[in-house]
C-alpha cells in the first residue's frame, strides 16, 4: 500500500458521516507484529506519543437468520459482554449492538451503529438477551437489524462467537489526544456449521477529533502510514463477515 496524501484522496465521502461510527480496519499478519505494536506504549511513532488506555475482554455473540440474511446484506448484530480485563471472570455488561458496513474507503469503514439496551444485573443476562430477540419492539438495535436487512418476522438465533481481548493506545500530539488504536486478538468460533476455530489480530484506528471532511482524509493518511510501516493488511471486511467465512461451512 502506498501512502495517501489528502490531494490524492478524492473519493466523496458518504452523506451523514458524521453521524456515523468511522474507523481503520487492518488485520496484523502475525503474534510478532502484535507484540510490537503493544510494545509501543510510551514511545513516539513518528509525530505522535503512544499511550496506554485499557486492556478489555469482549465476548461477542453474532445473531442471524437460518439463511445468514444480515450477512448477505453486510450488516452485524451482536450481543457484547464487556469485562474489565481479559482475567475477569463476571462481566461490567451487556448488551445488542446492530451495524452496517455502509461505505469503505482504502480500509476505511463507515458504518451506521444502533445499541440497545444495557443490562447490568450478571445473573439475569442470558434472559435478559433472550427476551430482547423475544420481544424486539424493545431493542433500538434488533429493530435496526431487522429493518435494514428486511428479516420480517424471521427468528434470530446464535451463529457466531468472537472472543476478543483488546489492547487500546491512545496517540497524541502536543498533548491532545487524536487516536485510538485498538490492538484486537481474536479468536473466532463458529456456533453452527462448524469448521473450527482461527485465531485472527487486528488493529482498529478511529479519530477522537470532531467528524469533519479534512478530518477523515487524515485518518485515512495516519492509518496508511502506519500500515506501510507494520506492514498491515487492509481489511476487507467486519469482524463478522470475516469470521462467518473463517469458521461456518458457507458457500459463495
Amino acid at each position: 500500500m502506498n501512502n495517501l496524501s489528502l490531494s490524492q484522496i478524492n473519493t466523496p465521502l458518504p452523506p451523514n458521516f458524521e453521524d456515523m461510527e468511522v474507523e481503520a480496519k487492518f488485520v496484523i499478519p502475525d503474534l510478532q507484529t502484535y507484540e510490537i505494536l503493544k510494545a509501543l506504549q510510551g514511545q513516539r511513532l513518528e509525530e505522535y506519543r503512544i499511550l496506554f488506555r485499557y486492556e478489555a475482554m469482549f465476548i461477542d455473540t453474532y445473531y442471524d437468520t437460518e439463511d445468514l440474511d444480515i450477512f448477505h446484506k453486510d450488516g452485524a448484530l451482536r450481543a457484547r459482554r464487556r469485562y474489565r480485563d481479559p482475567q475477569a471472570s463476571i462481566p461490567r455488561d451487556a448488551r445488542f449492538q446492530a451495524k452496517d458496513d455502509t461505505t469503505v474507503i482504502d480500509a476505511v469503514f463507515f458504518r451506521n451503529e444502533t445499541r440497545g439496551k444495557r443490562s447490568r444485573e450478571p445473573e439475569n443476562w442470558d434472559s435478559f438477551l433472550e427476551m430482547q430477540l423475544k420481544q424486539d419492539s424493545q431493542d433500538n438495535a434488533i429493530n435496526f437489524i431487522r429493518e435494514f436487512a428486511e428479516l420480517n418476522n424471521k427468528s434470530l438465533s446464535p451463529v457466531l462467537k468472537v472472543l476478543d481481548v483488546r489492547y487500546r493506545l491512545f496517540l497524541s500530539k502536543e498533548y491532545q489526544l487524536l487516536y485510538e488504536m485498538s490492538l484486537d486478538r481474536l479468536q473466532f468460533i463458529g456456533l453452527t456449521g462448524i469448521k473450527g476455530s482461527q485465531n485472527v489480530y487486528e488493529c482498529e484506528i478511529e479519530s477522537i477529533s470532531e467528524k469533519t471532511d479534512e478530518n477523515i482524509k487524515q485518518l485515512i493518511s495516519v492509518s496508511n502510514k502506519i500500515a506501510d510501516q507494520f506492514q498491515l493488511i487492509p481489511s476487507p471486511a467486519s469482524k463478522y463477515r470475516r469470521g462467518i467465512k473463517s469458521v461456518v461451512i458457507y458457500e459463495n
